[in-house]
């Protein structure tokens, strides 16, 4: 329960700071009109990634719903997003690199991303890219194809199904309440159930 807990004040913190610099789109009629008739899919955008109980959580946000969607990815996949948004290069190509360099010199161009449904636990994503005229779509991690997504600048955009079952509120970390102090400097390390939202690729 420590850990949750620790994960959720990390989470509050991830939450404040993107919503503070991702600043909302202004109202307009058409904007009030879409929230009147819910979109199929929500835009989000990539607020960081924090350690959790199991690996690594990317924390995707939605700063005009107040939304945040956690998803437990891998450490490769982390150290590629944190890099990315954080603009580190490295001397020789990452995978995402690797990837980017293949679809830009066979023609191609990455024009979105998506996470399309919540199988067993498992997010699913497609990526989209745009070659000869057509768009080819392609099943994918969504932690690859945020990654693809932030290396192209490409929106994300993620399936409403998949927000109204696994997307948190803000104001539903702060219940939970500061986490206890840690007796030990290296407490025991168990894997409680993942938090709502928070699963494994």
């Amino acid at each position: 329960m420590r850990r949750i807990g620790l994960l959720c004040l990390t989470l509050t913190a991830v939450a404040t700071a993107a919503t503070t610099a991702i600043a909302a789109p202004p109202v307009t009629e058409a904007s009030a009109a879409a929230k009147e008739k819910p979109s199929p899919f929500v835009e989000m955008f990539v607020a960081g990634v924090v350690p959790s109980p199991d690996g690594n959580t990317l924390v995707l946000v939605n700063p005009d719903e107040q939304v945040l969607l956690p998803l437990g990815i891998g450490m490769s996949e982390a150290l590629s997003i944190h890099g990315r948004l954080e603009k580190h290069t490295f001397d020789r190509p990452m995978t995402h690199d690797l990837l980017d360099k293949i679809v830009k010199d066979l023609g191609g161009e990455i024009v979105r991303v998506q996470i399309d449904d919540l199988k067993d636990d498992v997010f699913v994503g497609t990526v989209f890219i745009k070659t000869k005229g057509k768009v080819m779509q392609f099943d994918a991690r969504p932690s690859d194809a945020v990654a693809l997504a932030l290396g192209s600048r490409v929106p994300i955009y993620v399936a409403r199904p998949v927000v109204d079952r696994a997307a948190i509120h803000p104001g539903d970390l702060d219940k939970d309440g500061p986490a206890p102090p840690s007796s030990s400097s290296s407490p025991a390390v168990t894997s409680p159930p993942a938090p709502r939202g928070v699963l494994s690729l």
